[in-house]
């Protein structure tokens, strides 16, 4: 903004009118603010004040420009950035907040013209000199006051993600201290003893750059948030192993099966409209730091498991694993479970036979169908399996057992084949 070029002594008079008694230009641009723009429509007392305080800042500082010749000093820059800030803290979009000026400016403007308008005479100097310099005086202060948003929007963003990195940190390396979880918990605005559950997601990620690829998964957390209608800032993400961990909250008193039911439905839809999304893992609830990372391991053997497999489905749920993942902790029910199998291995055709009849159910029909053999060909098989095994497939314990030798199998070669690359563990 140029310095002010002299204006005559009686146009300065009449700005001088408007200076002493602001009340009634403040309060035209504050109507038309919040009449449109839709967020400043509903906004509480407090913040009522507070605009109305800006607006009477804008214009006294326009006037003085005006007045005495001169440009907006630091101060008063300083002023202007610090209303950005405050805007952003109360959640007005930086797109509202700078539209409002622009209206405040178009009242300016009007109450120019309307001195022209009375004073004939001073047309020509409100049109060419006083009107320039409103235009440049939004220039200005507008660039002032956005700066200042971004500003505190930028250091605000490096705020979280230094809190978000200390969480995690504390999540993974230790999770006995307890009171720095809760510390930076309460920092990030999160419920340190409430309950969450951790989804763990393969995703393709396009960028080379470290920058790009922050953007990427900054992106993918929110759009992932809006199909699962929670709030952004009520999750906190990192990588680990190569996969995106996000914890999202529960509700308190929600069932495992409850929570399980929406985190599927709300995964699965955004697993099929988000194209970089391969397959996701979901853990059980749990709370506290050891629940977070406990929760967190728990989705990422779910989406390897998982992914091992099933081709059809692409949200895998600890759920669906956990009896065999109890069973491989007990060391004698696992050997006993293994046993069964390795008496089959032999013969290349009695696995596949057992899965297929599993899968459909034991049903000899389906599983011959499946098989593409004829039945009694399938019931050959089976009774080989029956005479290996010294069991009963009528017997509906010892068909659990198998079945549940046989998951097992399957969970232990998808551990195994995800074990071999594994990463060390890292915090992003």
């Amino acid at each position: 903004m140029k310095a002010a070029p002299g204006i005559s002594p009686e146009l300065r008079d009449r700005l001088e009118e408007i200076r002493r008694d602001p009340e009634r230009l403040v309060g035209s641009i504050f109507a038309t603010i919040t009449e449109v723009e839709a967020c400043f429509t509903q906004i509480p007392p407090a913040m009522r004040l507070d605009v109305m305080g800006s607006v009477r800042l804008f214009v006294s500082i326009w006037l003085g420009c005006v007045i005495e010749e001169r440009l907006p000093t630091s101060a008063e820059l300083d002023e202007a950035a610090a209303i950005g800030k405050r805007r952003l803290h109360q959640a007005i979009p930086l797109k509202s907040m700078l539209r409002s000026f622009s209206i405040g400016t178009q009242e300016l403007l009007k109450s120019a013209l309307n001195i022209a308008r009375e004073h004939e005479h001073l047309r020509d100097e409100v049109l060419f000199t006083a009107a320039p310099l409103i235009l440049e005086h939004i220039d200005t202060m507008s660039q002032a006051m956005a700066l200042g948003y971004l500003n505190e929007q930028f250091e605000g963003a490096r705020w979280r993600d230094a809190m978000r990195y200390e969480l995690c940190s504390i999540v993974f390396g230790a999770s006995a201290d307890e009171a720095s979880f809760r510390r930076a918990a309460l920092a990030l605005g999160l419920d340190p003893m409430g309950p969450y559950v951790a989804a763990a997601f393969d995703v393709e990620l396009t960028s080379p750059y470290l920058s790009g690829i922050e953007s990427e998964l900054d992106r993918l957390t929110l759009d992932v948030t809006r199909y699962l209608k929670v709030q952004p800032s009520d999750v906190v993400r990192v990588m680990r192993h190569g996969r995106l961990v996000i914890w999202f909250p529960c509700a308190l008193g929600d069932a495992l099966t409850f929570t399980d039911q929406r985190l599927s439905q709300g995964l699965a839809l955004a697993v099929r409209l988000m194209p970089m999304i391969r397959r996701v893992g979901v853990g059980l609830m749990n709370n506290g730091p050891s629940g977070w990372a406990t929760s967190a391991e728990e989705a990422i053997r779910a989406l390897n498991t998982g992914a091992f497999n099933s081709a059809k489905s692409k949200v895998h749920l600890y759920t669906d694993i956990v009896i065999f993942e109890s069973v491989r902790s007990a060391g004698a029910a696992q050997r006993y479970l293994e046993g069964l199998v390795e008496r089959l291995v032999h013969e290349d055709e009695l696995i596949p036979t057992l899965e297929a009849y599993f899968s459909n159910m034991q049903r000899h029909k389906q599983t011959a169908a499946a098989l593409d053999i004829h039945t009694n060909t399938l019931n050959y098989r089976l009774g080989r399996v029956e005479d290996l095994l010294g069991i009963k497939l009528d017997d509906l314990d010892q068909a659990s057992k198998l079945n549940i030798a046989l998951t097992l199998r399957r969970a232990g070669l998808a551990i195994s084949a995800v074990n071999v690359g594994k990463e060390s563990p890292k915090v992003s």
